[in-house]
């Protein structure tokens, strides 16, 4: 008797959650997005949601919540209902440095979240003031050491800022000035408040063209497609730079499975829209689709590979 009453609750359950998603969505969508409007991430989440909106035939909204080392926007993720009506689509910094970089963080990138999918690769350049006195990587770093604790730099996720800690790390001591978004970032640059960014491509490559920044290398496997010019890492003889960064879709943990498998469908249906992959291509990022599983593998793996690196040098956050 006991094992058919919880048979029962268990089909009960299920069918609910059958019948829960073939209603999905019967409201608007929010998307959080941790950084501010204008931004690389910023448009790739209004390019997806407004072709999800089509697929879903309801509307996807997307919400700007920055600051906080981009932790405000995942614990307002973390913390709202798992009924797919708040989503969060973090660089993976958020989730996969994070963890090892800020004490008491509140949440956990695992627990809190449920996978939906990756959505695009970005690339990460290295792009300096025209007045700072260097052309590759090697001649920033000597002039860092020629100037040891006079030289500014920017950085607005994680990933990013442990990138020129590491850069720091070869040289002398740098100053790090914090930006809750790309935008105040590259006016600073431009105008010489700081003297280097590790950042997003996309946005730098008019001011780039225009003369008015230097870009130093990409970090990438390969040259961007956008600044093809620009050598790598690699290609200057620093292959530890190299890496490969992403942005992904999550939902609350709980989320029924039904509606991250209507989610998915829906983001893998809006990244294969020419149109939508057009606009990103010109945004720097590469369309990377990927089953829930799969994104949850990759979270996994990256916080294996960046957790230790990340304690071993002894880098926090506040």
């Amino acid at each position: 008797m006991k094992r058919s009453i919880q048979f029962a609750a268990l089909a009960c359950l299920a069918f609910a959650q059958c019948l829960c998603a073939q209603q999905f969505p019967t409201k608007p969508i929010r998307v959080i997005v941790s950084y501010p409007a204008g931004g690389g991430v910023d448009l790739l989440a209004r390019a997806v949601s407004q072709k999800m909106s089509e697929n879903l035939g309801q509307q996807v909204i997307v919400e700007n919540r920055p600051g906080g080392n981009t932790n405000i926007a995942a614990e307002y993720v973390a913390r709202s209902p798992a009924d797919g009506y708040t989503l969060f689509q973090p660089l993976d910094a958020t989730m996969t440095m994070n963890p090892a970089l800020i004490a008491n963080l509140p949440y956990d990138p695992v627990k809190d979240f449920a996978a939906i999918s990756r959505l695009a690769n970005p690339g990460t350049l290295l792009v300096a003031s025209t007045k700072l006195p260097a052309r590759t990587v090697k001649e920033l770093l000597d002039y860092a050491k020629a100037n040891p604790g006079k030289l500014n730099y920017g950085a607005t996720a994680a990933s990013t800022q442990l990138v020129a800690y590491q850069l720091q790390g070869m040289s002398a001591p740098m100053v790090w000035v914090n930006y809750k978004g790309t935008a105040p970032m590259v006016t600073a640059l431009i105008t010489s408040e700081i003297d280097f960014v590790v950042d997003g491509v996309s946005i730098y490559v008019p001011q780039i063209k225009e003369g008015k920044l230097r870009p130093i290398a990409t970090f990438g496997p390969v040259r961007d497609i956008l600044l093809p010019d620009v050598p790598t890492m690699r290609e200057q003889g620093f292959p530890q730079f190299e890496r490969k960064s992403w942005l992904a879709l999550f939902a609350p943990a709980g989320t029924p499975l039904p509606v991250i498998q209507k989610l998915n469908a829906a983001a893998r249906w809006a990244l294969a829209q020419p149109d939508t992959r057009e606009k990103l291509l010109s945004l720097g990022l590469t369309p990377n689709p990927s089953t829930p599983e799969e994104l949850a593998a990759d979270l996994k793996a990256d916080l294996a590979k960046w957790t230790p690196l990340i304690r071993a040098a002894g880098l926090k956050l506040d």
